[in-house]
């Protein structure tokens, strides 16, 4: 993926360089242990009701950590995104930004329990991991009236192209091996959870956009990385080369051990 996302070739997004791309198949992706669902209204407070970026975000971090944002946690992320993200109710604000800014915010609040930002693409092997593994995701698309109506007559999207009006964004999981999206409209539409297998080829049809997000733990994602790099025969190079401390594994390691230990995982283990 480039630094900046195409829609029928216009510019509609630039990649943060606060995000991390799916660059390889080696990064490891927990199983989300969250299960239950967590719903927001974005039409509730009037600061909001264009802020279907922001509630997203919201929905997908609630999903993973089981936290449940307050009215007033919402105002104070609005808050963030006016003085430092240049974002006003009247006009949009780019995905990227968005997921800065709400990622931002819960980094700062939590410093114990930071969350970090995969960007990926929809329908590649990581998308449909990350769903399998119980993760939601963020997706966006070109709406319309055709769209919301289709959605809220049986609670299924049926057709496979729409006219293309308006930008939103929304949570996509999976459930039963259905596609299901969450809306941000809770008991304001009939149905907020609908079934959305059509992705695909909406996305082919210009509707669905290509890109979508994916929230982990930090921790979980530098611990995972670390032992991936880690292997046996590394360890005995470590032995051989005296970095750990003398013929007891048990003595503490010490600060030039460190540094030695630090400087190979950083060179993922290249010892010649």
């Amino acid at each position: 993926m480039e630094n900046f996302e195409l829609f029928n070739n216009w510019l509609i997004d630039e990649v943060s360089d606060n995000d991390y791309l799916f660059w390889s198949d080696n990064i490891i992706i927990k199983e989300n242990t969250n299960k239950d669902k967590y719903w927001y209204n974005q039409a509730l407070q009037s600061r909001t009701r264009n802020a279907c970026v922001l509630y997203w975000n919201c929905g997908v971090v609630s999903d993973l950590t089981w936290y449940k944002f307050s009215e007033a946690e919402i105002l104070e992320i609005v808050d963030l995104a006016e003085k430092s993200y240049g974002w006003s109710e009247s006009w949009w604000m780019a995905f990227a930004r968005w997921t800065d800014c709400v990622r931002t915010w819960w980094n700062k609040k939590n410093p114990d329990n930071q969350l970090i930002t995969f960007r990926l693409d929809i329908w590649s092997e990581k998308f449909f991991e990350a769903l399998d593994k119980w993760h939601s995701l963020t997706v966006w698309y070109k709406t319309s009236r055709d769209y919301l109506l289709d959605s809220q007559e049986d609670w299924e999207i049926q057709w496979e192209d729409f006219k293309k009006n308006w930008w939103h964004l929304v949570r996509l999981y999976k459930k039963w091996n259905n596609l299901r999206i969450i809306d941000n409209y809770d008991w304001k539409k009939i149905y907020n959870d609908y079934i959305n297998n059509k992705i695909e080829k909406l996305q082919k049809n210009w509707v669905y956009f290509i890109s979508a997000y994916l929230y982990l733990f930090n921790n979980d994602y530098m611990s995972e990385q670390i032992k991936e790099n880690m292997s046996l025969e590394n360890a005995k190079k470590f032995f051989d080369r005296w970095y750990t401390s003398g013929l007891n594994p048990k003595a503490p390691i010490n600060r030039e051990e460190m540094f030695a230990l630090l400087e190979v995982i950083l060179q993922n283990n290249n010892l010649k």
